[in-house]
Parts: structure tokens; C-alpha cells; sequence
């Protein structure tokens, strides 16, 4: 798992809150994930592969959108990401 530098300047942002969040994600996606493979849906990679993508990828757009200070509203932010998971989950 790789974890991003932790800006000192935002002591909430901690790396085992981030490890935490990145797990409960990742079990999240990945009992999502098997669900939809056991009706017979097609990925488009391997449980594991698709999981470390879009945890990934949430996690770090997350992360940006602290360390940018909030620029977006939590609705905005929300919406987006919900928009780009609503397909795979």
C-alpha cells in the first residue's frame, strides 16, 4: 500500500488514519467486488487488481482534496466520487 506524505501543517491527517481508511476500503471494494463476480459479472482484472485501483485512486483524490483546504464542497466532492464508483460497485 503506499501511503502519501502526511502534510505536518494538518495534524488530523494522520498515516495510520489513512492506512485505516485505505483498508476499510479496500475489504469494502473487495467484498463488493466478489459479490458481483459470484452473479456472474465481468471485471475487468482481478479482484485484488480493480480493489488497489479504485481504493487507490479514492484515497488519494481524498487526500487532495484536504491538503487543497477544502476548494471543493463536501457535495461536490461526494457526487464526483460517487460518479466514478456507481459503474464498477
Amino acid at each position: 500500500m503506499i501511503t502519501p506524505n502526511v502534510p505536518e501543517s494538518n495534524p488530523i491527517i494522520t498515516v495510520s488514519a489513512l492506512k485505516m481508511f485505505y483498508q476499510f476500503l479496500s475489504r469494502y471494494f473487495s467484498q463488493c467486488l466478489e459479490e458481483k463476480l459470484a452473479k456472474g459479472a465481468l471485471l475487468p482484472g482481478p479482484v485484488e487488481s480493480v480493489t488497489a485501483f479504485y481504493v487507490s485512486g479514492l484515497v488519494g483524490m481524498t487526500f487532495r482534496w484536504i491538503k487543497s483546504g477544502y476548494k471543493l464542497s463536501k457535495e461536490v466532492m461526494a457526487s464526483c466520487q460517487y460518479k466514478l464508483m456507481k459503474d464498477i460497485l
